[in-house]
């Protein structure tokens, strides 16, 4: 790839293998792609994954052929494709009689003036943004702030799939040409959509909030009692929630960090595997709360605790 050309057929199959891969395809299951690899390969943000686009990693290789070709015109490759191909001038111009020691070449797009594989992959996709692109600074700055979350991968992907709207609800599927009805599995009112699923359907809303005890019996939720107040202006709070298996001696936490106007700043979720009492798990989130906050700049911070668990 760093010598040759690649042939865009091949570009092409290759593309489509990692596609294949990444949406769960198998030999005898194919699965539904909900986007071009391209719109994959784009930066994070820009709502894209950074995957890598073969084509322009292949051009970024082969400039950097002759960038050495530049920097060093007196090696062995470089005089045996100037007596092939440029017997007279220098390698950007054949015609030019002008030498290339007389300037000095620098590759602007780098601090030190040297040529990078890096710098030209993303030079020629950022040239491929400024044409196709239809997101907006607020949308880049957005996916930024998102993308250095402190939460599971897991959720970020849900996420950002629930975000460009490529949840197998199903509208989606009906959408992509797959004969389904319409209505929402749950409430069986509405047309099940990303948004209707994920938040508008009552039924789901209440199977999501009594999963734990539907799931598993032994599980015990334990939420703050008291109404949530807002700080003061430059301060934070941090709201604690714990879940406790009994039976297998695991403890959950869970903390949300909101600033004066209720906007959630950072959250996190652990799991831990103790066996204690509930007003030590109750104190173990606080402690955690206060690890997470400095962690993240947000102090000063105050912290919600149960006074029933904690008096």
């Amino acid at each position: 790839m760093s010598i040759f050309r690649l042939p865009k057929g091949l570009i092409a199959e290759i593309h489509r293998m990692s596609a294949r891969f990444w949406w769960g395809s198998k030999e005898n299951q194919r699965k539904i792609q909900w986007c071009t690899w391209k719109r994959l390969c784009k930066p994070k943000s820009d709502g894209g994954l950074r995957f890598r686009d073969i084509e322009l990693a292949n051009r970024a290789n082969l400039a950097k052929q002759c960038w050495r070709i530049l920097k060093n015109p007196d090696s062995l490759a470089a005089k045996v494709l100037k007596g092939c191909y440029y017997r007279e001038g220098c390698f950007l111009d054949a015609e030019s009689t002008s030498s290339l020691r007389e300037d000095t070449v620098l590759w602007h797009f780098e601090g030190n003036g040297l040529f990078s594989v890096k710098s030209a992959y993303w030079l020629g996709k950022n040239e491929d943004n400024i044409h196709n692109t239809s997101s907006s600074n607020n949308s880049d700055s957005w996916w930024q702030l998102f993308w250095k979350l402190k939460i599971p991968l897991k959720v970020k992907i849900m996420v950002w799939k629930s975000c460009h709207d490529w949840i197998p609800t199903k509208v989606n599927i009906a959408h992509n040409g797959i004969k389904t009805l319409n209505i929402c599995v749950g409430c069986k009112i509405a047309n099940e959509t990303t948004l209707h699923a994920l938040w508008n359907c009552k039924r789901l809303r209440d199977i999501r909030a009594d999963s734990n005890r539907q799931c598993n019996p032994n599980f015990k939720v334990i939420k703050p009692t008291c109404k949530w107040m807002p700080p003061n202006e430059r301060r934070y709070t941090a709201s604690c929630d714990t879940t406790v298996d009994i039976i297998k001696g695991k403890v959950g936490f869970r903390i949300v960090i909101r600033n004066n106007r209720g906007e959630v700043m950072a959250s996190c979720v652990q799991l831990m595997v103790a066996n204690v009492s509930i007003k030590t798990t109750k104190m173990i989130d606080v402690w955690k709360s206060i690890i997470f906050s400095g962690e993240c700049g947000l102090t000063p911070c105050s912290f919600e605790l149960d006074e029933a668990l904690l008096g």
